[in-house]
C-alpha cells in the first residue's frame, strides 16, 4: 500500500508536463526491409519517425520466441523471472497448455499505470488472455477467433506431439471467457473485423477485386491482412473515447505474412534449393511482402496522427526474419540465428534528437522507458534501463513493482484455443 501510494504520488508530479504516450508492437519487423523501403521512399511513416527521432535495433534475446520477448517488452523483466517461456508448457498432470496471462507472475506496465492513477488501453498484446481489469481498456490476443479458426486449414502437420513425454493431448477449455474488458469492446470489434471499407489507401493483396480467395494460405493471409486493420481502427476508437494516458498495440500481421514469403527478398542463391521458387511466384511474394510493410507503415500513420509533439511514440519489434537456411524447414521465413535476432526501434519524443541512431536499447528497456515518461522510477529487480539518449530519465529506482495487484478476469480458458495450437504447428513453433 505504501508502495502504492509513493507511485501515485511520483506520476501525479509529472501528469501537468508530460504528453500522453502510443507504444506500437510490430511483430517481425525486420530491419534490413524497413532500411530498403524506407530509402526507397516507400515507408513515410517509419521514415518521418526516424527523421523526427532515435532509431535503431532492439537488441532481443534467444531463443526468439515471440510470447517470452513480447512479455519482456511489457514487464521489463527476463522470462525465467516473468513467467512466460513459450508458447506451451505441461501442467502437473504433464498435459500441454497454452501459455496465458495467468501464467505471468509480475505485473505489466499496465498495471503499475493503472495503480498510479493513469489510463491505459491494452489492444491485443501477445499473451494478455484472460484480460486483466485495468484502469481502461484491455482487448486480448484471443480478439480473432475467426483468423485463428482458418489457420487449422494451414495445419497439415498435426502428427508430431507437443511434448515427447505429455500425458496426454491438449486440453481444451469448458468455458468462454471474454476477451474485452470491458465487455462491450469484445461486440465493437467484431463490428470492425466484419467491414469491408478500406481503411488506408493499400487494398489486400491476398483478395481479388474483395473476394475471399478459395485458396487456404491466401484465405489466411487476407483474414491477417483484414485483423490488423479492425484492430488498429479499435484502437483509434478506444483512443478517440478515452484518451488513454498509454495506448498499447500489438499488430501480428507482418510476421504472419513474412513467415509464408520472406524468402522472395533473399538472394536465390542464399536459399535451399527446396525453397526455390518459379520466377514469378517468387516476384508476386516479394511485391505482397513489401506491400504488406506499406499497409502497416499507413495503419501506424493512422496511430500516431493522434499525437502531438508533446507526447511520446515508440514503435518496436521483437526479432527479424531470415530465409531457412536448411532443407527441413517448410516455412519461407524464419527467426532462429543471430540474422534475425534483433528487432528495431523508433522514438519520438520531446528532446530526443531528430535523426538521433538510437544504440545499445533492449527489449528491457521498454518499459523502463515508458515509467520514465510517466515519472516513475525504473525498478531495481528489472533488467532494464532508461537510454542514455532519453532526456527524461530519473535517476530514483523503487526496489520492485511487484506488490502491485494484477485482477485478471475469471480462470478460464479461451474457446480458440485449440485453434490457437494447431496455428502454431502450422507454424513450427509447436514440436
Amino acid at each position: 500500500m505504501v508502495l502504492a501510494t509513493l507511485i501515485l504520488i511520483a506520476g501525479c508530479a509529472e501528469r501537468e508536463t508530460r504528453g500522453r504516450a502510443l507504444l506500437v508492437g510490430v511483430d517481425g519487423a525486420t530491419a534490413a526491409v524497413l532500411d530498403t523501403m524506407i530509402a526507397e521512399g516507400q515507408l513515410e511513416n517509419f521514415a518521418a519517425l526516424r527523421a523526427s527521432g532515435a532509431s535503431g535495433m532492439l537488441r532481443s534475446e534467444f531463443p526468439l520466441l515471440s510470447p517470452r520477448i513480447w512479455t519482456s517488452i511489457a514487464t521489463g523483466k527476463v522470462p525465467e523471472v516473468h513467467g512466460i517461456e513459450n508458447w506451451v508448457h505441461l501442467d502437473e498432470a504433464g498435459r500441454p497448455l497454452l501459455y496465458s496471462s495467468h501464467d505471468r507472475r509480475v505485473p505489466a506496465i499496465w498495471n503499475i499505470l493503472s495503480e498510479s492513477g493513469y489510463t491505459v488501453a491494452v489492444v491485443n498484446w501477445l499473451m494478455s488472455h484472460p484480460p486483466e481489469r485495468i484502469s481502461g481498456v484491455m482487448l486480448s490476443d484471443h480478439a480473432t477467433p475467426d483468423v485463428l479458426t482458418r489457420r487449422i486449414q494451414m495445419g497439415e502437420e498435426l502428427t508430431r506431439r507437443a511434448f515427447p513425454d505429455a500425458t496426454g493431448g491438449f486440453v481444451a477449455s469448458e468455458h468462454d471467457t471474454p476477451f474485452a474488458e470491458p465487455a462491450e469492446w469484445a461486440t465493437r470489434f467484431a463490428d470492425e473485423l466484419a467491414r469491408r471499407d478500406p481503411l488506408t489507401d493499400i487494398e489486400n493483396p491476398f483478395e481479388n477485386e474483395g473476394q475471399e480467395p478459395e485458396n487456404p494460405l491466401l484465405k489466411y493471409l487476407s483474414d491477417i491482412f483484414r485483423a490488423d486493420q479492425a484492430l488498429t481502427r479499435t484502437a483509434l476508437e478506444i483512443e478517440r473515447e478515452l484518451r488513454p494516458d498509454l495506448l498499447i498495440v500489438y499488430l501480428p500481421g507482418v510476421d504472419r505474412v513474412s513467415h509464408f514469403l520472406f524468402s522472395a527478398l533473399v538472394e536465390l542463391e542464399k536459399i535451399p534449393e527446396m525453397h526455390h521458387q518459379a520466377a514469378e511466384i517468387r516476384e508476386e511474394n516479394a511485391r505482397n511482402l513489401r506491400l504488406y510493410y506499406r499497409y502497416v507503415d499507413q495503419l501506424i500513420g493512422k496511430l500516431t496522427a493522434r499525437y502531438g509533439r508533446d507526447d511520446l511514440i515508440l514503435v518496436v519489434s521483437d526479432h527479424g526474419f531470415e530465409a531457412p537456411h536448411e532443407p527441413h524447414h517448410e516455412l519461407q521465413g524464419i527467426h532462429v540465428s543471430d540474422a534475425a535476432r534483433d528487432g528495431v526501434v523508433s522514438m519520438r519524443a520531446p528532446g530526443v534528437p531528430g535523426g538521433w541512431r538510437a544504440e545499445g536499447m533492449s527489449i528491457y528497456d521498454v518499459t523502463p522507458t515508458l515509467l520514465a515518461w510517466f515519472g516513475l522510477p525504473t525498478a531495481e529487480d528489472m533488467a532494464g534501463r532508461v537510454p542514455s539518449f532519453v532526456p527524461f530519465a530519473i535517476t530514483r529506482t523503487v526496489r520492485s513493482y511487484d506488490s502491485v495487484p494484477i485482477v485478471r478476469m475469471r480462470d478460464t480458458g479461451s474457446h480458440v484455443e485449440p485453434e490457437i495450437i494447431r496455428e502454431l504447428r502450422s507454424l513450427g513453433y509447436v514440436q
